[in-house]
């Protein structure tokens, strides 16, 4: 365990256990092998989370880079395992009866047999291996207890129990290690901290140590172990194990392996590993002082360690009850600490004398720390590694990692091309996280006679960015992609602190500037560079942004047509072909452009989509100036244990709500969307609840049931529309009967789209503030017309509805009531070709719902029934001709 000047490539593991008379035997996996070069010039080693808390410091490297000699009763809990007159491992003597070692210590590895019982011996109170003091005690071996899922060639599970033939007496030179049986046994809660470690194993030298050495290796998260090697680590660390190392040349080598990992804690020793394996030299079998090494985590194995000497306690007890009480024997479930009161004080004295004694550790900042709870934060571009959390009593029969995806289905990640690497055994391993890893995870771990599920909630933070410009330099993210032309759109979500800025520039790959979107003292400003080399600008008017708020803004282009709308709400409507270039390359800019001063955006850009590519801003960005992370999840919005989440989304966040609370924050009682909460569809949180989108085979709250279409009139549930495709050939007209069960406003009956973009004709019927009315506009024109009728509407009742074109006019009439009618320019739809027409309610896949204004304030999905639907005198099945529907029955 010294510092090593090998320098070599990492082919397999070593367990590090050998013996005198044959230099290096043990049970090595040699078909193993890591394709990962070993580092051999370290310059620092990250110890704490992500390395952003701390670095190993030049004074812990030299204090630990050369090791320490072990000073006489320093470890008097540390013994030798031989085999006959050859020193085989270490150990730990943790109670009078048990020393605790690694599993594959016990066997030979030759035979893959567990060794003779008349061979082995243990020695405590050792200093010199081949030098015995009158206080050193050598005792022989009752019985070898490996773990039950231990197996040769495989160092998972590696601990054992040895169960001396003869009582221990303790004294100031040999006495018992507290085990640490700390829960939850996550080694991610001291991930950090400094672990001591002691043995006889090679030096630097590849020699044995005839004398016991000390060294202090840091413990690491498991993200990071795995990282270092994935081939190898990868393969092998579960939540049985752990790893540890500053890879500068000080570790555990070979005939080091069942030794301990002492924690110095609350003014006591803790034993809290077990040395097990690590890699070895390209070549050799000798360990490579430049990897981690792996020790078992002996709190993962708290319910075995304690049955077992419970159990040899109650033969005991049975055995020989009277002569257990006349001597005082001690209870192996006793603490080892409470019994030796005296002894520890005496140490402690010692230790204050001798400036070569192990110091208390240096528990590091409580940020710097992954704790392992219900909800994690974890932050951008960081890994992080989730333990499953289950009885550890090696029953388990399987164990699998799942997690919601965007429809709430439960994904196994070990069959997930993007995660199954990820997944080894009991550990979830996610690396460089980005926005889509946050969500809810969830550990399956089958028993015998149950199965447990453990849940977890993934935040990811620092997913949005904030653009911070200087007075001589702006703020950007730099994109390159090329546009088809003929179609563009853009969608940008910004909270801005400044009044002025450019939130998008787009360029070609000459420089020359084709758009730009840009605020100009509050107000929004699109300005495009036009195929004629001219200027187009438009702006939004009257509306102003808010500094602080969170605003969207939406520019859509089709064959010409163009639409300018902020936070929902159209503010232009414009004819203008796209400039086009022949650039192969084409510059996109979020918040500044390069090398023009005071272009610079302040504040956050959450999203951008582009021509309905939506960017991972952070991700995707090849080029960065001043930009940081907005952090708003900060300050939690969401109410009632909510978890923010931040998300490319147009508030920049999303809330995960707790069982019993629905809504944007949170704040309403309400059931939300699970995974199970809809069979086989779509499930959707509202304010007041969710509302699964059942398929036209399926209906109920859950649709759980069968459906079958039938008859002449279909019913819609909320949440629940069909969509059709018809042909107009002939003017325009629609005519259909409604009833509704209960009232709302604007609830929609029917509704017709002259093409997805929203520039188009547009036409609907809407029941509003108790009446129906006709709604229209055509091409550009952001104004919606409205004919309104004057009868009152009542639940239950079935109402006739015609509207269209005739004669320069569009008209609307309910049931036998006046006609209204209002002059239009051309006809209502185009003659001959394909119209998209909806019942009941809105697809919200479409980008025309975007802008609600076409329909009304508060747009609702109709909640009764429809039938005898005819469009240009042409009757439609309403229950058999749709494209698609979603929560639609028959009509009772």
């Amino acid at each position: 365990m010294f510092k090593s000047t090998v320098s070599s490539r990492v082919s397999h593991i070593y367990a590090f256990s050998f013996c005198f008379t044959v230099l290096v035997v043990g049970a090595s996996l040699a078909s193993v092998r890591s394709d990962s070069a070993a580092n051999t010039t370290v310059v620092e080693s990250r110890i704490y989370r992500d390395g952003v808390c701390s670095r190993v410091s030049p004074v812990l490297e030299n204090r630990i880079g050369f090791g320490d000699y072990a000073m006489q009763g320093e470890w008097p809990w540390h013994g030798a395992m031989f085999v006959v007159e050859d020193y085989k491992c270490g150990c730990s003597l943790i109670s009078e009866w048990f020393v605790l070692t690694a599993g594959h210590c016990v066997f030979n590895p030759e035979t893959n047999y567990k060794f003779d019982l008349k061979r082995l011996r243990v020695v405590l109170g050792l200093l010199t291996l081949n030098e015995y003091q009158s206080h050193t005690r050598e005792h022989k071996v009752k019985e070898i207890r490996v773990h039950p899922m231990f197996e040769t060639g495989n160092h998972k599970h590696d601990i054992a129990l040895l169960l001396l033939a003869t009582a221990v007496e303790f004294n100031q030179q040999i006495h018992p290690i507290e085990v640490d049986f700390s829960k939850p046994p996550w080694i991610e809660k001291v991930a950090g901290n400094l672990g001591t470690v002691v043995g006889w194993g090679l030096t630097d030298a590849d020699k044995v140590s005839n004398e016991l050495m000390v060294a202090e290796m840091p413990i690491v998260r498991y993200a990071e172990c795995i990282e270092s090697d994935p081939h190898l680590f990868g393969l092998l660390v579960h939540g049985g194990m752990y790893c540890a190392g500053a890879r500068n040349g000080t570790s555990v080598c070979n005939g080091d392996s069942g030794g301990g990992m002492y924690i110095f804690q609350n003014n006591g020793w803790i034993l809290r590993g077990v040395v097990s394996f690590a890699a070895i030299r390209d070549g050799t079998n000798l360990c490579n002082l430049y990897s981690y090494a792996a020790f078992t985590n002996v709190p993962y194995y708290t319910e075995w360690i304690q049955s077992q000497m419970q159990e040899h306690q109650r033969k005991l007890t049975d055995s020989m009850p009277e002569q257990n009480n006349i001597t005082g024997k001690a209870d192996p479930d006793t603490k080892p600490r409470s019994s030796i009161k005296e002894t520890t004080t005496a140490t402690a004295t010692i230790q204050e004398s001798d400036p070569f004694t192990p110091q208390p550790i240096k528990i590091p900042p409580s940020e710097c720390l992954q704790h392992y709870d219900e909800t994690i934060t974890v932050e951008y571009g960081s890994s992080i590694s989730l333990l499953c959390r289950h009885s550890f009593n090696g029953q388990e029969q399987s164990v699998h990692w799942f997690r919601e995806d965007r429809y709430l289905r439960l994904l196994n990640l070990s069959n997930e091309v993007d995660f199954a690497g990820s997944v080894v055994h009991d550990i979830l391993t996610l690396r460089h996280v980005e926005a889509s890893h946050s969500g809810r995870y969830f550990c399956r771990v089958q028993l015998p006679n149950e199965n447990v599920t453990d849940n977890r909630v993934i935040s990811v933070v620092g997913v949005v960015p904030r653009f911070e410009p200087k007075a001589d330099k702006p703020a950007y993210m730099k994109f390159v992609n090329y546009l088809m032309q003929g179609y563009f759109s853009l969608e940008v979500t910004f909270k801005a602190d400044r009044e002025d800025g450019v939130l998008f520039y787009r360029s070609d790959e000459w420089g020359q500037e084709m758009m730009m979107l840009a605020l100009v003292n509050c107000s929004l400003e699109f300005n495009l560079l036009t195929n004629k080399d001219a200027v187009r600008r438009v702006d939004s008017g009257a509306e102003t942004v808010k500094l602080g708020q969170w605003h969207t803004v939406e520019i859509h282009c089709h064959l010409g047509r163009c639409y300018f709308a902020l936070d929902d709400r159209i503010q232009a409507m414009f004819e203008e072909n796209l400039f086009v270039s022949n650039s192969t390359i084409e510059n996109f800019y979020l918040g500044g452009i390069p090398h023009r001063n005071g272009s610079g955006f302040t504040g956050c850009i959450s999203q951008m989509v582009l021509n309905d590519n939506r960017f991972y801003l952070r991700k995707e960005a090849v080029e960065t100036q001043l930009v940081s992370q907005c952090d708003h999840c900060m300050v939690n919005p969401c109410q009632n244990g909510g978890v923010c989440v931040e998300m490319m989304a147009s508030s920049g966040f999303h809330c995960m709500c707790p069982d019993g609370f629905t809504g944007r924050t949170c704040s309403n009682r309400g059931e939300r969307c699970t995974a199970l909460a809809c069979v086989e569809s779509i499930c959707r949180d509202f304010e007041n609840g969710f509302r699964c989108a059942c398929s036209p085979e399926r209906t109920g709250k859950h649709c759980q049931e069968t459906n079958v279409l039938s008859g002449d009139a279909i019913s819609f549930r909320y949440f629940g529309y069909a969509k059709y495709v018809i042909n107009i050939e002939t003017n325009f007209n629609i005519h259909i009967q409604f009833s509704f069960r209960n009232l709302g406003d604007g609830m929609i009956v029917a509704h017709i789209l002259e093409d997805n973009s929203g520039s188009g004709n547009f036409l609907a019927l809407v029941i509003d503030r108790g009446m129906i009315e006709l709604r229209f506009s055509l091409d550009l024109d952001v104004n919606v017309s409205i004919l309104k009728s004057s009868v009152p509407l009542h639940p239950n009742s079935w109402y006739t509805a015609a509207a269209g074109y005739q004669k320069g006019s569009v008209y609307f009439q309910l049931n036998d009531e006046p006609t209204l009618t209002e002059s239009i320019s051309k006809n209502l739809f185009s003659h001959h070709r394909d119209h998209f027409l909806y019942l009941g309610g809105l697809d919200d896949s479409v980008p025309q719902y975007r802008i609600p204004g076409k329909f009304s304030d508060k747009a609702t999905d109709f909640d009764g029934c429809l039938k005898e639907l005819k469009i240009s005198n042409q009757t439609i099945d309403v229950t058999k001709s749709f494209l698609y529907a979603r929560n639609v029955e028959n009509c009772k």
